[in-house]
């Protein structure tokens, strides 16, 4: 079965490569621009699992899931509502200016550059003027739940970010999960490295991989009305049958 899932992973990659010139955007316009690149991330980010996995590289496939996962949301969040570009650049400016804010103040060596830079102090007024600007339309960064609840996921949030997170921050319930092999009989334990995770935990990520990219396509293609929507569709009624036989399967 697991064979049948990155089959249908690779059909659905290649088919998101093929028809990746299929939609067409106005690269002025800061929606569309968006929707793009966020599509973009969402297709270099499953190439790089892929090949992660195939060199058998499961940590590092899997600590890609939560980047794919928060971008997908911002794409879906965009597409429902087009006004949530300006929460993405609020939540960019917000960013920056701490940044900036650390470097100019003069006590970071990492942050030398900044120093008493005139041009940084011009650049951190002008993003305060435009946070303030935001914040009188009630716009503002948007906290990881926010932005999951924008994109109708919020039990997605409950559930799939809060696991992925535990693996991208080495929780203790990540480490365990990696490393920790344990033997019932002899009721003792050993360390490992680079282990194969249970088939049920592959099955996961690779399906998760495959949502993605389908997912996103779909999202992507039908926004910019492409003649390639149907071909996604084909891909992810065949992705629900593989589920249902696997859910069929003891």
């Amino acid at each position: 079965m697991l064979q049948e899932i990155y089959d249908l992973l690779m059909k659905a990659f290649h088919a998101a490569t093929e028809e990746m010139a299929s939609f067409k955007f106005d690269r002025y316009k800061p929606v569309d621009r968006t929707i793009a690149a966020l599509y973009a991330t969402i297709y270099e980010e499953v190439d790089t699992a892929i090949c992660l996995y195939d060199a058998k590289k499961y940590t590092g496939a899997q600590l890609v899931l939560r980047p794919l996962l928060e971008a997908h949301v911002d794409l879906v969040a965009i597409i429902k509502d087009p006004g949530y570009v300006e929460f993405m650049e609020a939540s960019h400016d917000h960013e920056w200016l701490r940044f900036l804010r650390n470097g100019f103040k003069g006590t970071n060596p990492f942050l030398q550059t900044f120093w008493n830079n005139i041009d940084v102090q011009n650049e951190i007024a002008a993003i305060e003027s435009r946070l303030d600007g935001f914040k009188k339309n009630k716009v503002r960064p948007l906290h990881v739940a926010e932005r999951f609840a924008r994109a109708d996921m919020i039990e997605e949030y409950e559930s799939i970010y809060n696991d992925l997170c535990c693996q991208t921050h080495n929780n203790l319930r990540a480490l365990i999960r990696r490393h920790i092999e344990i033997d019932d009989q002899q009721k003792t334990f050993q360390l490992v490295i680079n282990a194969k995770p249970p088939e049920e935990s592959i099955g996961s990520l690779l399906d998760g991989l495959l949502g993605f990219i389908l997912s996103s396509s779909i999202f992507v293609h039908r926004h910019f009305n492409s003649q390639a929507v149907k071909r996604f569709e084909d891909l992810d009624v065949k992705r629900s049958g593989l589920l249902k036989n696997m859910q069929a399967t003891p």
